[in-house]
């Protein structure tokens, strides 16, 4: 048999008592509905995620030399013009870059990879809500192109 501290059933019975109180006060418990619907209202409140801007703009290009051959594992870098942020890429075997979830913005497309020009696009606008391409075809040399 468990024996229980006179502490503990002052408080079970003053808890008790203080809910019979309310119900009195508020008619068939009443009162303790509404608390547990504010209640569950808050935590539904408190515990939905912070909704966040999603964007569905992508974009997406291949890479190729003078003579229209790929290049494969060339560095691709976008940086929105507005914010300084930037994201990079490699293109893959098929000389194919990709960036998702991108905001609509003006953006700046450089193009890397050793023993060609770099290529730089300033003025690259993605528009929201579709797939954008910008295919890219760099020059044989070390010199530095701006578009």
């Amino acid at each position: 048999m468990r024996v229980i501290p006179h502490s503990m059933l002052r408080t079970a019975r003053s808890t008790k008592s203080s809910l019979k109180t309310i119900e009195t006060v508020n008619g068939s418990g009443a009162g303790r509905k509404l608390a547990l619907f504010v209640l569950l209202a808050l935590m539904a409140w408190c515990c939905t995620p912070a909704v966040h801007a999603q964007f569905n703009a992508s974009l997406r290009g291949t890479v190729a030399d003078p003579s229209g051959a790929v290049i494969p594992d060339a560095t691709v870098t976008l940086t929105n013009a507005d914010t300084n942020a930037s994201r990079t890429a490699k293109t893959d075997p098929s000389g194919i870059y990709t960036f998702n979830q991108l905001e609509p913005a003006h953006y700046k497309l450089t193009v890397t990879h050793e023993g060609f020009q770099a290529k730089t696009l300033e003025q690259v606008q993605i528009t929201p809500e579709q797939a954008n391409t910008i295919d890219v075809q760099m020059q044989i040399g070390a010199a530095t192109q701006t578009v």
